[in-house]
Protein backbone atom coordinates (compact mmCIF):
# COMPACT_ATOMS: atom_id res chain seq x y z
CA UNK A 1 0.00 0.00 0.00
CA UNK A 2 2.97 2.37 0.85
CA UNK A 3 4.53 1.88 -2.44
CA UNK A 4 1.32 2.67 -4.26
CA UNK A 5 0.95 5.96 -2.55
CA UNK A 6 4.43 7.03 -3.59
CA UNK A 7 3.78 6.27 -6.92
CA UNK A 8 0.68 8.03 -7.18
CA UNK A 9 1.95 11.04 -5.35
CA UNK A 10 5.48 10.71 -7.69
CA UNK A 11 3.05 10.86 -11.07
CA UNK A 12 1.33 13.82 -9.61
CA UNK A 13 4.42 15.67 -9.03
CA UNK A 14 6.03 14.86 -12.21
CA UNK A 15 3.14 15.58 -14.63
CA UNK A 16 0.34 17.81 -12.50
CA UNK A 17 2.20 20.51 -11.63
CA UNK A 18 4.54 21.24 -14.52
CA UNK A 19 1.79 21.45 -17.20
CA UNK A 20 -0.45 23.47 -14.89
CA UNK A 21 2.77 26.12 -14.38
CA UNK A 22 3.69 25.90 -17.95
CA UNK A 23 -0.39 26.55 -18.90
CA UNK A 24 -0.68 29.64 -16.39
CA UNK A 25 2.81 30.79 -17.52
CA UNK A 26 2.05 30.44 -21.44
CA UNK A 27 5.50 28.60 -22.05
CA UNK A 28 7.22 27.24 -24.90
CA UNK A 29 7.27 23.03 -25.39
CA UNK A 30 11.08 22.37 -24.53
CA UNK A 31 10.67 25.10 -21.96
CA UNK A 32 7.66 22.56 -20.38
CA UNK A 33 9.56 19.44 -21.35
CA UNK A 34 12.47 20.85 -18.85
CA UNK A 35 10.04 21.69 -16.34
CA UNK A 36 8.29 18.23 -16.59
CA UNK A 37 12.24 16.46 -16.17
CA UNK A 38 12.98 18.83 -13.44
CA UNK A 39 9.96 18.09 -11.42
CA UNK A 40 10.41 14.62 -11.81
CA UNK A 41 13.74 14.26 -10.79
CA UNK A 42 13.07 16.37 -8.17
CA UNK A 43 10.14 14.55 -6.88
CA UNK A 44 11.12 11.22 -7.35
CA UNK A 45 14.59 11.95 -5.67
CA UNK A 46 13.18 13.89 -2.36
CA UNK A 47 10.55 10.29 -2.10
CA UNK A 48 13.37 7.82 -3.08
CA UNK A 49 14.72 9.43 0.22
CA UNK A 50 11.86 9.64 2.42
CA UNK A 51 10.77 5.67 1.45
CA UNK A 52 14.46 4.85 2.47
CA UNK A 53 15.40 6.22 4.92
CA UNK A 54 12.06 7.52 6.76
CA UNK A 55 9.55 4.36 5.64
CA UNK A 56 9.65 1.65 7.85
CA UNK A 57 10.75 -1.86 6.51
CA UNK A 58 9.26 -4.60 7.97
CA UNK A 59 11.50 -7.11 9.99
CA UNK A 60 11.82 -10.56 8.80
CA UNK A 61 12.67 -11.91 11.81
CA UNK A 62 9.80 -10.41 14.02
CA UNK A 63 7.12 -10.35 12.06
CA UNK A 64 6.07 -14.31 11.66
CA UNK A 65 6.65 -15.07 15.36
CA UNK A 66 3.75 -15.36 17.05
CA UNK A 67 2.27 -13.41 20.02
Amino acid sequence: MKNNIFIGMYMCGMIGIPTILSRKMDLDLDVSIFLLLGFGFLVGGLLGFFETNYVKKSDLNTDDKPM
